[in-house]
């Protein structure tokens, strides 16, 4: 798997965040990504494994929250809101 951070000082992340990715009921690999709430920046981005596990880069005591993309462009994206 791999973890792109796209934050400008690696530093800032303090934990990581994981998950499994969804479609239909069943595991999917797809782009995951996080976003900080407030200044819409991206801060780390993935795609899931194929069982649909994924771990991002994350900041505590920050609003994030994490959009996942529909390879196929079958499905609206799915998006986690709030996450601290």
């Amino acid at each position: 798997m791999i973890i792109r951070l796209i934050q400008k000082n690696p530093k800032r992340a303090t934990m990581l965040v994981k998950g499994v990715t969804f479609k239909l009921g069943s595991p999917t690999s797809c782009r995951v990504r996080m976003y900080n709430r407030s200044t819409g920046e991206l801060l780390s981005e993935t795609i899931s494994k194929s069982n649909g596990s994924y771990i991002l880069f994350a900041v505590q005591h920050t609003e994030n929250y994490i959009i996942a993309l529909d390879r196929d462009n079958e499905l609206e994206l799915a998006t986690l809101d709030n996450l601290r």
